[in-house]
């Protein structure tokens, strides 16, 4: 014999179901877009200070000094990454401060890397001048709904006093 009084609990346990799945599933991809938020935030942060901890002494070659090395400074941003940023999405801007107002040329020009050709002039960053590695990229959530409302700017800023005279060693270097 049936009992049509659990065959309406089955059936109203599924209504209920059908109704909180939704919400569970946006909750659910919330939780995992934070997730991915904040890794991206924490490698593009120790990206960027490493790039300014690079540019921040003067390394093995005196004529060639590595904190007006652009190329080399954007290059130990990108390596520092756990999972590359496409060249596309990724922008790292270098400049030059005093601690108070920016390193200017004569003219009152900033001084900053250009992104390719020649470096910027080492007469005019003197001892004491910080580097500033600024990197920005672009967050786009998975989310439904949120997403609607398209992808944000991360960007974030590493500053190191330059040392003349310096020379960088990594982990590497001390383990050989």
């Amino acid at each position: 014999m049936k009992n049509p009084v659990r065959k309406k609990e089955v059936g109203q346990a599924l209504v209920e179901f059908a109704l909180v799945l939704p919400i569970i599933l946006l909750i659910f991809t919330g939780i995992i877009d934070f997730g991915r938020m904040m890794f991206l935030y924490s490698q593009l942060s120790n990206a960027v200070r490493e790039g300014a901890r690079y540019g921040s002494v003067t390394g093995p070659n005196p004529n060639s000094p590595q904190f007006v090395n652009c190329t080399g400074i954007r290059n130990a941003v990108k390596g520092t990454l756990a999972i590359p940023i496409p060249d596309a999405d990724l922008q790292v801007t270098i400049t030059y401060d005093n601690g108070k107002t920016a390193v200017t040329t004569a003219s009152g020009v900033a001084v900053t890397c250009p992104t390719s050709g020649t470096a910027p002039n080492q007469g005019l960053i003197t001892l004491g001048d910080r580097v500033l590695v600024k990197g920005s990229t672009k967050f786009a959530f998975i989310t439904p709904l949120v997403s609607s409302f398209g992808p944000i700017n991360l960007t974030l800023t590493s500053a190191r006093t330059i040392l003349r005279g310096g020379t960088l060693i990594t982990l590497r270097d001390v383990g050989n």
